[in-house]
């Protein structure tokens, strides 16, 4: 694969990095973790050496040799909410080349609780599940309990998946809850390239081991077990 593939990913090379992104970080923790200044500038600094950005040599050394998901599309979510709308979005991009905004999305009412609600809330997985099937889409929940059985599941699959995980688990800067879907899987390196639609971070691959670590515990709004969404296209 190249960055050609999935549109919207040149956007994101072409951004001025590392400048615009560490202002964005930083920004967003002193602002939501209520963090200092320079206690934000450490936690992007480990961030920065701890992942492999898509960006990075080594991540598009990666792209070239991955297989890739049913996703086509990327863009960021619009407001701090809506990573499962946005989601969403792409796979409805990826499917039928019909791009919309989230505001969009949530105007045309695809979704199984009220606008409202998503946006002060977001979305729980069941819920994102829900309204992937109230759209007519083939969905179900898995929960992986093995990197082999994450393995089996992308390696050769066209089917679109959406992670719910935990980012700061997962090695990203330390937000919350988060959905992003899945664009590629690196087989030497046991990695995915996950759409990450967050707007203080980036597409980046994560290890198979370290996104089982992520699903790991409870989403504390819904008390439910975290997992993927499997659309399926067959």
């Amino acid at each position: 694969m190249t960055p050609d593939d999935i549109q919207g990913l040149q956007q994101v090379l072409t951004e001025e990095f590392p400048v615009e992104q560490q202002h964005r970080c930083v920004h967003g923790l002193v602002k939501r973790k209520r963090m200092s200044e320079q206690e934000a500038l450490a936690v992007y600094r480990d961030y920065e050496k701890g992942l492999c950005l898509l960006r990075s040599r080594e991540g598009l050394r990666r792209l070239a040799g991955c297989n890739s998901t049913g996703v086509r599309f990327y863009r960021r979510q619009q407001t701090h909410a809506t990573c499962g709308v946005s989601s969403v979005a792409m796979v409805l991009a990826s499917m039928s080349g019909k791009i919309l905004s989230d505001e969009e999305m949530l105007q045309m009412e695809f979704f199984a609780v009220s606008k409202d609600t998503i946006l002060k809330e977001g979305l729980t997985l069941a819920q994102l599940c829900d309204s992937c099937r109230m759209m007519g889409w083939d969905t179900a929940i898995v929960r992986p309990q093995s990197a082999a059985e994450l393995q089996r599941l992308f390696a050769h699959s066209k089917d679109f998946f959406i992670l719910n995980y935990d980012m700061s688990k997962a090695g990203q800067v330390p937000w919350g809850g988060h959905f992003a879907p899945v664009g590629g899987y690196h087989k030497e390196t046991a990695s995915v390239l996950l759409l990450d639609p967050w707007p203080y971070t980036e597409p980046v691959w994560i290890g198979l081991q370290k996104i089982l670590t992520s699903m790991q515990g409870v989403d504390r709004k819904s008390g439910e077990a975290r997992g993927i969404l499997r659309i399926s296209m067959s």
